[in-house]
């Protein structure tokens, strides 16, 4: 069988088509390569010859002996960009150039202004000077370096060496521009951010740890600390959705905002649970957003969802600039319009939080209350204002007595054990127990509660005070209480609305403090809110010893 040069068979004995191109200047070959995906010769020979009959016709009308102007200047931009790296390095090691050097360059630059305003190549030629040897190229030696350092090899009568000497001037000129620049700012100790114009920081575009992947991990480390577990976890998967379009390896510094304006467009056709749904579990992203644009019945994400992505990806290019990583936040900004949806909740009134109370006796609605975690548990968000996942997480050891004033007291804390977070620094808090709660035999309860230390569940954590909770990763303790309170207890008692839950608790509790005239700073900390006054943050630390005085804010409640 004849065996044209353009069939290849490869180690595994599968046979490609391989046709070179003609690009004019090149001195690499050029080709294009396609697996014909069989270990046949007959049916490879076959293929060939129509893929050849093909490449012929269909580079007869392409122009691929010339090269673009946007070719040429990417090889002046790759050229000059190490060529200034080599010397920005100097300068940071050496310090700042001689002032002779900045003169001569300064100098020149004067000079390439003029020569561009005129469209001359060089001053001689600009005179109407001669130079003796009538082939000399001033230009020529430096355009050759760079041409040779792209395997380039043009003729100087031709198109592309024309293109070439057209650029060299404007790429000099940035190049010493950007020099300058640097140069000066290596003497700026200024304490204020400078503006980025130029080459405000040495960027190295070609570090390998300017990918995206290695990006996105330090920042995953750096704001881990400062997370509850469930937030960091939020933010980590909607910042892999950057890792599943652009790739792990994609150079952060080539996101710009046509690129940022990209993933945006395609947020907004992702569909809902894509990782999880039937029809695109498994597929790659782009697969994914493909299946639900031909699925109309496939949910994709709201608006309000695009916006927290965008959000979490602004964030981490406002710290990749911080950190010089990039020069500019390409998501600064870039937002979906999202006609927002008050889903603020509602507090509860004197009348139905009367209701919550009531209900949980032994006459409740339906016998809706099954345990002792759903009684105390809603008595507790009652009284003290905690959030489900801080009541729920709350133990024995967590009911304390202050010594001085005898008050009993909750300590909620995420210090002592595991499987216990808190919101934020100013969520860490105590919280006087309520007389009502004392009344009700309380304490009693905790010492029951201590009892059941021992058990564990599938985690390795011991029970908590409510101990007929369990816990999960994703809600913690909180899960059990709340859907009982919010999908039953409020159903039963005809309070169930969209904006009622057992959030509304919490509201309930602010609300009626504020009417009874409570200081808004002891509000916001028995609720575990962040002071919003520079002295309430700083120099005034709230402790056991303002229990007197919390104690006296909930007495206030009038439930």
């Amino acid at each position: 069988m004849q065996n044209p040069s353009y069939l290849i068979k490869s180690r595994h004995d599968v046979y490609y088509f391989r046709y070179p191109l003609p690009v004019k200047g090149v001195s690499k070959e050029r080709r294009v390569s396609i697996s014909l995906r069989t270990r046949c010769p007959r049916e490879a020979l076959r293929l060939a010859k129509a893929l050849e009959y093909h490449s012929v016709v269909l580079l007869t009308g392409m122009d691929l002996e010339r090269m673009e102007h946007a070719e040429i200047m990417s090889i002046f931009r790759d050229y000059y960009t190490e060529v200034l790296e080599r010397l920005m390095a100097r300068i940071d090691k050496d310090g700042p150039l001689p002032k002779k050097n900045v003169q001569n360059i300064e100098k020149y630059l004067a000079e390439l202004d003029f020569l561009i305003e005129e469209e001359a190549d060089d001053m001689m030629e600009h005179m109407g000077a001669e130079y003796e040897d009538p082939d000399y190229d001033p230009l020529h030696g430096d355009l050759k370096n760079i041409m040779d350092k792209n395997d380039l090899d043009f003729e100087k009568d031709g198109t592309e060496y024309t293109m070439m000497k057209a650029a060299y001037k404007f790429a000099r000129r940035r190049y010493f521009t950007d020099l300058l620049t640097y140069n000066r700012q290596s003497t700026d100790f200024g304490l204020l951010e400078v503006p980025q114009n130029g080459v405000q920081a040495r960027i190295n575009h070609h570090k390998p740890d300017r990918k995206l992947g290695i990006i996105l991990e330090k920042y995953l480390d750096e704001i881990k600390p400062d997370l509850e577990e469930r937030s960091f976890n939020d933010q980590r998967n909607c910042l892999y959705y950057l890792i599943d379009w652009l790739g792990k390896d994609f150079p952060v510094t080539k996101i710009d905002n046509d690129k940022a304006q990209e993933v945006k467009e395609y947020l907004r056709f992702t569909p809902l649970g894509r990782n999880k749904g039937k029809l695109t579990k498994g597929l790659k992203l782009i697969d994914q957003i493909a299946v639900a644009k031909e699925n109309p019945k496939i949910g994709k994400l709201s608006n309000k969802s695009v916006n927290k992505y965008l959000t979490y990806f602004d964030a981490l290019f406002k710290w990749a600039e911080r950190n010089r990583y990039v020069e500019g936040n390409p998501f600064k900004g870039i937002r979906v319009k999202d006609k927002k949806k008050d889903t603020r909740r509602e507090h509860f009134n004197k009348e139905e939080v009367g209701q919550i109370i009531g209900g949980l006796g032994d006459g409740s609605p339906n016998n809706v209350v099954k345990n002792s975690s759903q009684y105390w548990g809603t008595l507790i968000a009652v009284y003290t204002g905690a959030r489900r996942n801080e009541i729920a997480a709350l133990t024995p050891d967590d009911i304390k007595q202050h010594g001085a004033s005898g008050i009993w007291y909750f300590d909620i804390t995420d210090e002592e054990e595991e499987g216990k977070e808190v919101k934020t620094d100013a969520a860490r808090r105590v919280v006087p127990v309520h007389p009502r709660l004392l009344d009700l035999n309380f304490l009693d309860f905790v010492e029951e509660a201590r009892t059941k230390r021992g058990k564990k569940d599938k985690h390795g954590y011991e029970t908590r005070l409510l101990y007929d909770l369990t816990y999960t990763e994703h809600d913690k303790w909180g899960r059990k209480l709340g859907r009982w309170f919010n999908e039953n207890y409020l159903v039963a008692l005809g309070l169930k609305t969209d904006k009622k839950t057992l959030h509304s608790l919490r509201h309930s509790l602010i609300t009626y403090l504020s009417a009874a005239g409570t200081d808004n700073a002891i509000i916001k900390s028995i609720v575990g809110h962040e002071p919003d006054t520079v002295t309430t943050q700083h120099y005034t630390h709230y402790s056991v010893e303002h229990l007197p005085v919390f104690k006296d804010a909930l007495e206030r409640l009038p439930y």
